[in-house]
């Protein structure tokens, strides 16, 4: 009978142990954050805008060198020196290094590798955060992890981080590449994978994300957005262009929105500070507000969204009377926010007739066989609306009707 008692013995040990399985710890209260300065050039308003507002943040991490590999061109390398610059005179910043995704190409071989040493050894002495940020395939995380050790092995007194995607999670390589490195960044948001009907980062895969990074011993931040992707199509639904910067957008071209939810990214930051994997030490903004970057939020709405809150939104659209029958009508942001246009605004009138009318501003006017009208949005410029704004949308004519009534609709 002993091996019946013993058997039971064991059930009853492992039945308890099941029982009594410590949970993972938690992290509670204010969490660390940093922010992403990506500009190239710095001009006045990004210097303005850090001289203003990093402090707010445990630390910047600016964009400091481009670089990729191309089987026919070889490598190119760009060095940004304004972030350069700010790097090296200010103690305690982050310079990212991106490597775009046909360095994979190389397996990280003897001469690729020395093309980033001899990166790392032209930055300022005295820059201690190194962040990587390769697009690099889910495949190929052997060969980055490599990379990672003989950069650590040729520049001991420098710090490595890496900026990961959630599908590496999947990979037996992820542990071995955060274990290499003295601290890697989540990266929740992006066009693809990540963000769903015309957001940029899914609140409920970001929160899983987090918690898996929770189970792998190394100390991680979550990058959230604050800005929007112009996206141009094919007709078959293909990506041609994504443009997130503001710049080379395509005259005449129809785009479409997907951008950052500040109530989203407030619930999340609120979650967080309530509860959180111990490991999670908080987040990373991409990217500081700068007065001339329309793709992305303003000050207000991240500092809002910081504290938990967004700032309230007031959009409205007015007719006023020029003239008898002649109708001018305008969009109106008195919020604090950056605002998306309109898809289309409704014309209806109270008798008579509508006799036409005229967009503007990137709205295209339209009568409908009910006998109401519309200006609707053609989506060419995807630059949103400034805050505290007022904007001519266009002009509609009327006769014999006693009045016309202006409604936004999506």
């Amino acid at each position: 009978m002993k091996w019946w008692w013993s058997g039971l013995g064991l059930f009853l040990l492992a039945a308890v142990m099941v029982w009594f399985k410590p949970q993972r710890e938690r992290a509670h209260g204010p969490m660390v954050e940093e922010v992403y300065v990506w500009q190239r050039v710095w001009g006045k308003d990004v210097y303005e805008a850090v001289k203003t507002h990093g402090g707010e943040f445990e630390r910047i991490v600016v964009l400091g060198v481009e670089m990729d590999y191309g089987k026919s061109s070889g490598w190119t390398v760009q060095y940004f020196k304004d972030p350069i610059s700010y790097a090296g005179e200010h103690e305690g910043t982050g310079l990212a290094i991106r490597v775009g995704s046909g360095a994979a190409a190389t397996r990280w071989n003897k001469e690729a590798i020395a093309q980033v040493i001899q990166v790392v050894e032209s930055l300022p002495d005295n820059l201690k955060v190194i962040q990587i940020d390769y697009d690099c395939p889910s495949s190929k995380l052997d060969d980055y992890v490599q990379l990672i050790r003989i950069l650590k092995q040729m520049f001991p007194k420098r710090q490595y981080e890496v900026t990961c995607l959630p599908d590496w999670l999947d990979q037996d390589a992820f542990q071995a590449l955060v274990t290499s490195v003295d601290g890697y960044v989540m990266q929740v948001h992006g066009l693809i994978g990540y963000g769903s009907a015309g957001t940029l980062c899914d609140p409920e895969k970001a929160k899983v994300a987090a918690e898996r990074c929770g189970e792998y011993g190394k100390p991680f931040l979550i990058a959230l957005p604050t800005y929007r992707h112009a996206v141009r199509l094919s007709n078959e639904g293909q990506i041609l262009q994504v443009v997130s910067e503001g710049g080379g957008l395509r005259a005449g071209a129809e785009y479409h929105l997907a951008s950052a939810d500040p109530e989203e990214m407030a619930a999340l930051v609120s979650e967080w500070t309530e509860s959180r994997p111990e490991l999670m030490r908080g987040i990373i903004w991409y990217r500081m507000p700068v007065t001339s970057d329309r793709m992305n939020w303003t000050w207000g709405t991240l500092d809002a969204v910081r504290k938990g809150g967004t700032p309230i939104r007031d959009l409205s659209v007015i007719a006023e009377k020029e003239s008898d029958g002649l109708y001018e009508v305008s969009l109106v942001n008195r919020s604090l926010m950056r605002e998306d246009w309109p898809k289309k605004i409704k014309v209806f009138i109270d008798g008579g007739r509508i006799m036409g009318g005229e967009g503007a501003h990137g709205y295209a006017f339209t009568q409908s066989h009910d006998g109401c009208a519309e200006l609707r949005w053609l989506a060419q410029d995807p630059r949103p609306m400034l805050p505290e704004s007022r904007l001519k949308l266009g002009w509609v004519r009327l006769e014999g009707a006693e009045g016309l009534k202006v409604v936004l609709s999506d």
